[in-house]
């Protein structure tokens, strides 16, 4: 029987609701490319945004992406630091823009 390798990263929650939409950040510490986010909102499918690329811009920002063309923009963002307490966020959809911010539930 083989030992299991250690997980390279933890994840840790976030949740943030705004205008009847419910988002859940997934944040994967220490691997930001297996972060995921999913927004929720009455009578629709729950969306799932996945990150463009595993690593933010050199801004600060990391990109989410649904296959609805929907967009989350994470701000300051930095991969080699601990996650945050609170995380701001740009949500954009349909030319809507909607300010958002996660805060970290465990």
């Amino acid at each position: 029987m083989q030992a299991q390798q250690p997980k390279a990263y933890q994840m840790v929650s976030f949740k943030n609701a705004a205008q009847k939409l419910r988002f859940e950040l997934d944040y994967a510490e220490g691997y930001l490319a297996a972060s995921q986010i999913k927004l929720a909102q009455p009578r629709a499918k729950t969306q799932i945004f996945n990150p463009v690329s595993g690593t933010p811009a050199e801004n600060g920002e990391l990109s989410f992406r649904a296959n609805s063309g929907a967009t989350i923009k994470l701000l300051g963002i930095d991969q080699e630091a601990t996650s945050p307490k609170s995380i701001k966020g740009t949500y954009r959809f349909k030319g809507k823009v909607l300010q958002i911010l996660f805060y970290r539930t465990r």
